[in-house]
């Protein structure tokens, strides 16, 4: 049953149509929001992550 889930799930993952880095960067925000200290905002094609120690880091996707 589990492999037939995946199997499924793999299949329905396959028809999706293409997204943009920033929805990528969209669906990724949240995530770091959840299991990190720091602040994300997205801005623009870019996600700015500030850490509580003063760092900043400023990421992109593109597609290959």
């Amino acid at each position: 049953m589990k492999n037939e889930l995946r199997n499924t799930d793999e299949l329905n993952a396959k028809k999706e149509p293409p997204i943009t880095g920033g929805e990528l960067l969209a669906e990724i925000k949240p995530l770091l929001d959840e299991y990190f200290l720091g602040k994300a905002v997205q801005e623009g094609k870019y996600l700015i992550y500030r850490m509580p120690n003063g760092q900043t880091w400023r990421l992109s996707a593109e597609e290959m």
